[in-house]
């Protein structure tokens, strides 16, 4: 997807970004990611208006302080709110190249974020950017037809009860179940 190779490129490109992932967060902080690290939520939400989409983006810009301790937390916090409006930046620097703008941002702090208690900053951000359709293509067919699910298939047991009795395996307890 357009919006997530942006910012892959973004994390890939920056010097101070060291790790990228996109994905649900709830996967944060599970001590396998690089920091300083670039976090892209799942899901990214968009909505046309006109001949543009409009997405809305969540990234986090995290690192991890040397110490739990108010000082080292507010420099990572620093060097991340940097970081975050540095990305920012470059996406409308270079929106010739890939057709996003930045409409709008928000930022948040971060500190003790998720299990691996990082600290950064949450930018939520509107990007508008080209509609991917392809009006020359061949999408539809009248006569198209899909594939009927097919239910469960039929197990028949040979007992006259109708029950399958598995004898062959081995150290398994035996049980009767009875219907009252």
């Amino acid at each position: 997807m357009q919006i997530v190779d942006l910012f892959y490129n973004l994390a890939r490109e920056c010097r101070r970004i060291r790790g990228f992932a996109y994905g649900r967060a709830a996967a944060k902080g599970a001590g396998n990611d690089a920091y300083p690290l670039l976090w892209l939520d799942d899901p990214i939400m968009a909505r046309r208006e006109g001949g543009a989409l409009f997405y809305t983006v969540n990234f986090d810009v995290l690192g991890l302080p040397a110490e739990q301790t108010d000082a080292r937390i507010a420099e990572v916090q620093g060097d991340a709110l940097a970081t975050a409006c540095v990305l920012l930046e470059r996406i409308q620097r270079t929106r010739d190249a890939h057709g996003f703008t930045v409409r709008a941002y928000d930022l948040l702090s971060l500190r003790s974020y998720y299990d691996d208690a990082a600290a950064g900053w949450r930018c939520t951000a509107t990007l508008a950017g080209p509609v991917p359709l392809d009006r020359c293509g061949d999408y539809f067919d009248e006569d198209g037809r899909l594939p009927v699910p097919q239910p469960l298939p039929v197990f028949t047991a040979d007992t006259p009860s109708g029950c399958a009795v598995f004898a062959d395996k081995l150290g398994l307890m035996t049980f009767k179940l009875t219907d009252e």
